[in-house]
């Protein structure tokens, strides 16, 4: 099994990147309704992280608005990968190297998760802050929705960009 990474690891690699961060530590979150109070605390985007699999086997992690509603129908179509469903904690804490309420794009540091295709929802990349967890839940790291393309893209990953929310009918 290979050594899972620290926060100051993952914060002294963003620094060799020039990744402008900054981390703010908190109780820890495991949902997004556990966040919600962090939601006017910290500026920009706040996000979650969904860890999922088709019956294939193959591994995505979904890094989408924490306070919106994922649509697993539309993002499986989009990704053409059949029907997908949450990965056992077991799988996240083997592949991605955090335990579960932990998943994070930044597990991608971990050499363990280099199958995983990461996937973005078409607000994270352009946002000009978000709120990602650093490897552990008991913090939230911000930077640029473009920083973090350009850490997905150091490690040698190319995330594939969908809708993830549920549209929102508007009542009239």
């Amino acid at each position: 099994m290979l050594a899972k990474k620290t926060p100051a690891e993952l914060f002294s690699y963003l620094d060799s990147l020039e990744i402008i961060h900054k981390t703010i530590e908190h109780q820890p979150v495991f949902t997004a309704a556990e966040a919600i109070h962090w939601k006017d605390l910290t500026p920009g985007l706040h996000c979650k992280n969904l860890f999922l699999e088709n019956k294939n086997g193959s591994l995505f992690l979904v890094t989408m608005p924490a306070f919106e509603k994922a649509d697993l129908n539309s993002i499986s179509q989009q990704l053409q990968s059949g029907r997908l469903s949450f990965a056992k904690p077991e799988k996240m804490d083997e592949i991605l190297g955090v335990a579960a309420g932990h998943a994070t794009p930044f597990a991608l540091l971990n050499q363990s998760a280099k199958e995983v295709q990461i996937v973005l929802d078409q607000q994270v990349p352009i946002a000009p802050a978000l709120n990602v967890h650093p490897l552990t839940n008991s913090a939230s790291t911000i930077l640029s929705g473009a920083d973090l393309l350009k850490f997905i893209q150091a490690l040698g990953h190319t995330p594939i960009i969908v809708t993830a929310c549920m549209k929102q009918e508007k009542v009239t």
